[in-house]
């Protein structure tokens, strides 16, 4: 019996075991993908190859839509900065007097990133709906 313990614990102790975290995503579609990342990227999202093959119009058409899509999230991603910021004020100086930030700087780029804004693919697609930036019927596609 001492050996079954013995082994067990030996056994026990070259197992680890790491924590899962399971979260809900959203499953989007190539043609979803493929419209969401052309405006997320530009044409950096194509190869070279693509990118000689294709019409001048269409590269304009995409660099203005990438440009409008990074002027729209960086506004967000101001916006979400400046949130945390006063949640944070509010939270550890309950009596402050300083005030909100809600000033939001178009010449200013925000240089946080999505995962430390806490900023999630949907939100992005939500945002690109709402400018314009993605068709209406984008689920749908």
């Amino acid at each position: 019996m001492k050996t079954i313990l013995k082994s067990f614990q030996e056994l026990n102790d070259n197992v680890k075991i790491d924590k899962i975290s399971v979260t809900k995503t959203h499953v989007f579609n190539e043609n979803q993908n493929q419209l969401y990342k052309r405006a997320l990227y530009g044409l950096k999202h194509f190869s070279e190859e693509e990118i000689l093959k294709m019409h001048p119009k269409k590269k304009k058409r995409i660099r203005k839509v990438n440009i409008k899509a990074q002027k729209s999230l960086n506004l967000y991603k101001q916006a979400k900065a400046n949130n945390y910021l006063n949640n944070f004020l509010k939270f550890y100086f309950p009596n402050h007097r300083i005030g909100n930030f809600d000033i939001i700087d178009s010449n200013y780029i925000c240089k946080k990133t999505f995962k430390e804004l806490k900023i999630s693919k949907k939100e992005i697609i939500e945002l690109f709906i709402k400018e314009g930036i993605l068709v209406n019927n984008f689920y749908e596609i």
